[in-house]
């Protein structure tokens, strides 16, 4: 199936975008009549299936990739059907592509709003039909593969909840620091856990890109409001100079030697240093 080009990895993903983009449309900028929502509905259930099979089968894009804040929400549930009645699911998206993009053309405005009547793009909805017949052309691998683990194509790569960990891990500690600085409340010692909070934050900022170059996210995921982007984006112009430093001053005294056990989050932090250093860093 890998070498089929309707289920390339840009393929998949452009199916999936276009059946997503007809869904948000119908569902949040419609005129909200229960055909148009319904109809939206059930081709968020195709993207959602989409997204599953370019995951769990082919490992092209984390399910999260395709997925927006109120999705989250209901996913996981829809996943555990799925996972147990993929005919079925199969079957229905089968169906709702064949039908649900022409809700598109229900979609009224008046003259102010003219500008945000749809525009169909019948080549790509044709082109996400064709990616679910061959899906279904291929359903019984596609099942088998659905009901064993999850393809796995670089097994060195962190995984999401990985460097989730070693992101929450450090801001933890930054802010006990913080926390008991305050507490001291003396003028010297704010001052220096301020600027060793921003040593520790330089070492955030590899994991914000691999967050983002592994597409399990944006960079922005982990950012409060007020933060200033100005030391990520010096990271992402320097990568290449900046990983071999880190790197070294891991390797030669952690700064989280004594805030961890096991050099559980040491290690972990060269395992996504060493693993991003051999991807295309201009990518970040």
């Amino acid at each position: 199936m890998e070498k089929n080009d309707l289920l390339t990895k840009e393929s998949m993903k452009e199916a999936i975008s276009s059946i997503g983009k007809a869904a948000y449309t119908l569902i949040y900028d419609s005129n909200d009549t229960p055909e148009q929502r319904k109809a939206g509905k059930e081709l968020l259930q195709v993207k959602w299936i989409l997204a599953t099979i370019s995951d769990h089968v082919f490992d092209y894009y984390p399910y999260s990739y395709f997925l927006s804040d109120d999705d989250k929400k209901e996913y996981p549930e829809f996943r555990r059907w799925f996972m147990s009645h993929h005919e079925i699911g199969l079957q229905n998206a089968m169906q709702y592509v064949s039908d649900n993009f022409e809700y598109l053309d229900t979609i009224v405005r008046d003259q102010k709003n003219q500008h945000r009547i749809p525009r169909r793009e019948k080549d790509k909805e044709a082109h996400a039909k064709q990616v679910l017949e061959e899906i279904y052309n291929n359903v019984e691998e596609i099942f088998q593969l659905l009901s064993g683990p999850k393809k796995v194509a670089d097994p060195g790569k962190p995984t999401d909840k990985e460097i989730k960990y070693l992101i929450e891990s450090i801001s933890r500690i930054q802010n006990s620091l913080s926390e008991y600085a305050d507490k001291q409340g003396g003028g010297d010692i704010v001052m220096q856990t301020f600027q060793y909070n921003k040593i520790l934050e330089m070492y955030k900022l590899p994991l914000l890109g691999a967050w983002q170059l592994y597409q399990y996210g944006w960079h922005s995921d982990f950012w409060k409001e007020g933060d200033s982007m100005f030391e990520y984006m010096t990271f992402q112009i320097r990568a290449a100079e900046m990983l071999p430093q880190l790197i070294q001053s891991l390797e030669k005294e952690s700064p989280f030697a004594n805030f961890e056990r096991n050099s559980i989050i040491t290690n972990g932090l060269l395992h996504v240093y060493r693993h991003l250093q051999k991807q295309d860093l201009s990518k970040l």
